[in-house]
């Protein structure tokens, strides 16, 4: 019996906790690492719908069909994608978009003949 060799149950079970705790860890990161993504997802919306609002109101202003910030609102397209949904509906003064789990409030300032709107985040 001298020459036994293995561990013991103590060690195995020593090692089963350090897995445990190093496994918790990984899936905490995981999680908030999959949060900052979809904010970062958010963030990328609202630069597109910065982008499509100065398209529209170039569009509408050369095109000689710019009337008011509403009208120009209308047909301005809030469809960013299929992740995305408005849990308050888009509107000329903002809304909150929402991706997968995560949503942020928007702020929209208003067009006017010198200048296309904006889209913020709050």
């Amino acid at each position: 019996m001298m020459n036994q060799k293995g561990f013991t149950l103590i060690e195995i079970m020593a090692v089963m906790v350090m897995i445990g705790v190093l496994a918790s860890v990984a899936v905490k990161k995981q999680l908030q690492t999959q949060d900052n993504a979809r904010l970062l997802a958010i963030d990328v919306a609202v630069a597109e719908l910065r982008s499509r609002e100065t398209l529209t109101w170039t569009r509408e202003m050369f095109g000689g069909s710019y009337k008011n910030d509403v009208d120009m609102f209308t047909s301005l397209d809030t469809n960013v994608g299929s992740k995305y949904t408005w849990t308050v509906v888009a509107n000329p003064s903002g809304g909150t978009i929402r991706f997968e789990t995560v949503s942020r409030a928007l702020t929209r300032t208003p067009s006017s003949r010198e200048g296309p709107g904006s889209w913020n985040l709050m």
